[in-house]
């Protein structure tokens, strides 16, 4: 067992607009990612309540999978804003995925499409096989926060945005650790190779 198994590291940057994180999970990328795309919904992330798959293409020279998905959210603003707008707090957001198997790289690009018009959370997520070991992914998380409109009371949204995001981050490494386990063993590998030998 080692630390960098279970290490998970979060940074915050000035201005405070920025929240990062990166994780390593001890699996192949092809069992995380196949397990990233059975995530959503999930009992123990309840903001995502469905999500839909939009368009999805391979493309033929690269050979390259993008997919464009739908989130149907409730959005985890402050009571402040709640009453302010006095309106349901549940919205949609929009993410392009782009999934490269020859070269075992998967990154999502996701932002909210509800809300843009004062507040915009843009999230890149990355998995690729890990640099030091090809048995190991890392995951990296990236997400921005911009607030406009509202004053004096951006910096709180933006403060109560980034609060709720670094749970809900470690809520998510959380769930991927027990999805990507238990296909793990599935032993699904060996099932898929069977599939595709008939």
């Amino acid at each position: 067992f080692h630390v960098a198994l279970s290490h998970a590291e979060i940074q915050f940057f000035h201005p405070m607009r920025f929240f990062e994180r990166t994780h390593t999970f001890p699996y192949d990328w092809e069992t995380c990612t196949s397990a990233w795309w059975t995530k959503y919904p999930n009992p123990e992330q309840p903001h995502v309540k469905e999500v839909d798959t939009l368009c999805r293409e391979v493309d033929q020279d690269s050979g390259r999978l993008r997919v464009r998905r739908l989130f149907y959210l409730e959005y985890d603003l402050p009571s402040w804003v709640k009453m302010m707008y006095k309106r349901n707090m549940e919205g949609y957001a929009v993410e392009d995925v782009e999934c490269d198997v020859r070269n075992r790289v998967l990154v999502a690009k996701g932002s909210n499409y509800t809300f843009s018009s004062f507040f915009r959370m843009q999230e890149t997520i990355t998995y690729q096989r890990h640099p030091d070991n090809p048995e190991w992914t890392l995951y990296r998380q990236r997400m921005n926060f911009t607030v406009s409109g509202l004053g004096v009371l951006c910096g709180r949204l933006e403060q109560a945005a980034r609060d709720s995001s670094a749970q809900k981050a470690h809520n998510g490494v959380t769930v991927m650790n027990n999805l990507i386990e238990r296909l793990h063993l599935t032993n699904w590998k060996a099932d898929f190779d069977c599939w595709r030998q008939e």
